[in-house]
């Protein structure tokens, strides 16, 4: 594929990431293939029109890198999985990310929640029932069942760590 082919495909990628929400499937080694072609290119370079390419090119990468980190964010905000395939590094980013928010998640010291506005008895996603709570009210850690329950209070900012 030759620069002026890579320049429209690039293109092309970054109309339909901005096309929708969701994030598309793109080969693992997207990143890495872009990058390989392009060292051995800047090469041979020959004329200002293809310094221009090279440019044009980098912006597009940049772009697409910028959106679908933005996806990859959401993905983890709402909990959702990568689709397949996806490059390495974006699969990596979102483990990173999501080991993270799994680990600083439940390293409480605190042992008091504070409830945040009244709320009626929820189902968290284990399917336990929680509540209901009044704004204000404190709640001992102690006296809550299981930690996925706490972690479901603090993530949906039902309550809040005092």
């Amino acid at each position: 594929m030759n620069k002026k082919e890579k320049l429209e495909d690039l293109f092309n990628k970054l109309a339909a990431e901005k096309k929708t929400r969701e994030l598309l499937p793109l080969p693992s080694n997207f990143y890495e293939s872009i990058i390989i072609i392009d060292s051995e290119e800047i090469e041979k370079k020959e004329d200002i029109n293809e310094e221009n390419l090279n440019k044009n090119i980098e912006k597009l990468i940049n772009n697409i890198k910028k959106i679908r980190t933005q996806k990859i964010l959401l993905y983890l905000a709402y909990d959702r999985r990568l689709p397949s395939p996806i490059p390495k590094k974006e699969e990596n980013l979102y483990i990173y990310i999501k080991d993270i928010i799994n680990s600083s998640s439940f390293n409480i010291k605190n042992n008091k929640i504070k409830i945040n506005n009244n709320t009626p008895e929820l189902i968290t996603p284990e399917g336990n029932k929680i509540g209901p709570f009044k704004k204000g009210q404190y709640i001992e850690i102690q006296d809550i069942d299981n930690k996925n329950e706490v972690d479901f209070i603090l993530k949906n900012k039902i309550g809040e760590l005092i």
